[in-house]
């Protein structure tokens, strides 16, 4: 039992809902998820299928079969993690709640938050948080601006 039969045979042999997860990359893997009754949840990142907008096409895979969806992360940093948070804001199948990390600069820090995983980070600024939940930027763009200074601080030298 494995890959996407092994999920449908787990679908059909239990009453809780599940959630596709490394099963689902790509668009092409949620109609064979959808076909074969293998979930009810498919779980979308920006990285699996190759940016925002491939992402949005899983989505709405997804949406079309009425299939609901979270957006989770794969330990990003805060310009990856602003990708998702705005494919989580624009696809209108994401209605769970998300698995992002919280992305914070150093000097922003003041203890140890679940989900802050680096001692640094080049966003100029924090996520934040309004009514238990990260903030959707308005800016243009991913709505972030990053910290030039970093940047270079962290550059590697050219070999």
């Amino acid at each position: 039992m494995e890959g996407i039969d092994g999920l449908a045979e787990v679908a059909r042999a239990v009453d809780a809902p599940v959630m596709a997860d490394e099963s689902a990359w790509n668009p092409h893997d949620v109609i064979q998820i959808i076909e074969k009754r293998a979930a009810q949840i498919v779980s979308i990142y920006t990285t699996k299928p190759g940016g925002l907008f491939r992402a949005m096409e899983v989505a709405a895979v997804a949406r079309a079969a009425g299939i609901i969806c979270n957006v989770n992360g794969s330990v990003e940093t805060g310009v990856g993690n602003r990708a998702n948070i705005a494919l989580a804001a624009a696809a209108p199948a994401a209605t769970l709640s998300c698995v992002v990390p919280v992305s914070t600069p150093s000097e922003a820090q003041s203890g140890q938050v679940a989900g802050i995983y680096y001692k640094d980070d080049l966003i100029a600024a924090p996520m934040r948080f309004v009514d238990g939940a990260i903030e959707v930027p308005t800016a243009p763009g991913l709505g972030i601006a990053v910290d030039e200074a970093k940047i270079k601080r962290y550059l590697l030298p050219a070999a």
